[in-house]
């Protein structure tokens, strides 16, 4: 368990990422959920369009039904659109990598950042960012009101049998 996690006892989640018409039974299907509550599994849509299937959200309903926490995975990146924002049924945003990484070294990067977590915010939200590599940003995405981090900082990727308490 890294510092941060362990200083804050945050709970562990499993992440299914879903892509565009996958099915729910595929999407969930393999999950290691050994002990785990359905609030500790969630789902991240990847770039899907702006005009996201009808079948896709169905899928996302669905999943939603199941008890899954569902997030808008790289935000900011590839497809991704404020449209979908309102379209579909999310719990979180997930800002990209790509921004938090940059965000001390280009002022434009640290902006889009701080603008994507007051957005989230306001939309009823919570923001995970992605590609916390140090203290420095970890402390950075906190003072502006992030709610959760990925990366290097938090936890290095660790095989299955290091995963846990």
């Amino acid at each position: 368990m890294c510092a941060p996690q362990a200083a804050h006892r945050a709970p562990l989640t499993v992440m299914v990422l879903v892509a565009d018409g996958t099915a729910v039974r595929d999407a969930v299907a393999g999950v290691p959920v050994r002990g785990q509550r359905s609030s500790n599994l969630a789902a991240a849509a990847r770039s899907p369009s702006a005009n996201a299937s009808e079948r896709a959200l169905l899928t996302l309903h669905r999943l939603r039904e199941l008890g899954l926490r569902l997030s808008i995975d790289d935000f900011g990146t590839g497809y991704s659109s404020l449209a979908y924002l309102k379209r579909l049924p999310m719990d979180e945003l997930k800002i990209d990598r790509s921004f938090v990484m940059q965000m001390h070294r280009d002022p434009a990067d640290r902006k889009i950042v701080r603008s994507t977590v007051d957005l989230a915010h306001n939309l009823g939200l919570a923001v995970v960012a992605e590609g916390i590599e140090d203290r420095a940003a970890w402390d950075t995405l906190r003072a502006m009101g992030c709610d959760e981090g990925q990366g290097y900082y938090i936890a290095k990727p660790m095989p299955e049998a290091d995963f846990g308490p």
